[in-house]
């Protein structure tokens, strides 16, 4: 378990670290927001599970937010900090997440050209600050 929790990490890191990089062929806060948009037009709950398009643009939101999620889960000190400096709530939804996003992101269109993650984590970071 402890395994496959290392290797989703690691796969999360990549993902982040890809797409922050602006000297690589990199996904804008702009590209991201297309994928979302079909993602929460597309979502079907169905019980406790959700599916969305198969379109790619939408895969690609749909995993590069669980990556980010994922990532914003894990703490250092004990518990005590985040990775990201997100504070999320133990019952958000992936697709909870992606409506935040796209919120903060038609509030904010001058940010559009901004890394993806970048504008994430600032959406995140706004809605659900760390207490302290």
């Amino acid at each position: 378990m402890q395994i496959a929790r290392a290797l989703g990490v690691g796969a999360a890191l990549a993902a982040v670290t890809a797409l922050g990089d602006r000297s690589a062929s990199t996904q804008s806060a702009n590209e991201l927001l297309t994928g979302c948009q079909v993602v929460v037009s597309s979502a079907r709950a169905s019980g406790d599970r959700i599916t969305v398009s198969k379109e790619p643009t939408a895969s690609i939101c749909w995993g590069f937010m669980g990556a980010m999620q994922e990532l914003s889960e894990m703490s250092f000190g004990g518990g005590l900090r985040t990775v990201t400096g997100v504070c999320l709530p133990s019952e958000i939804t992936r697709l909870q997440l992606i409506r935040v996003f796209l919120s903060y992101a038609q509030a904010h269109p001058e940010k559009h050209h901004h890394p993806a993650s970048q504008l994430v984590l600032e959406a995140w970071t706004e809605a659900f600050p760390c207490k302290r």
